[in-house]
């Protein structure tokens, strides 16, 4: 499926060697629009992950409902580990 996401300047080039070039167009200052072709899938949205607040999902919005979800999960995961050791 093709998503189409916003890469901060930093993260382009692990983009392009990732999926190409072609798949990027400059769309304000620092920030790039790659549009790629992945699953969607828990695999694909960890990937995306990966890059935190360097690489936002703008679709489709399946894709941004599990990015969501595992973000949520890694977040209650933190703060359990928190909450228990302040008890």
């Amino acid at each position: 499926m093709e998503v189409t996401l916003l890469v901060h300047e930093s993260i382009i080039d692990k983009i392009i060697s990732r999926f190409g070039e072609e798949c990027v167009a400059p769309k304000e200052p620092d920030y790039y629009i790659a549009s790629v072709h992945m699953p969607i899938s828990d695999h694909s949205a960890n990937y995306l992950l990966g890059f935190g607040d360097k690489c936002e999902c703008i679709a489709p919005a399946c894709m941004r409902a599990k990015m969501l979800t595992l973000s949520q999960k890694i977040c209650q995961m933190y703060s359990n580990v928190l909450n228990s050791k302040s008890s």
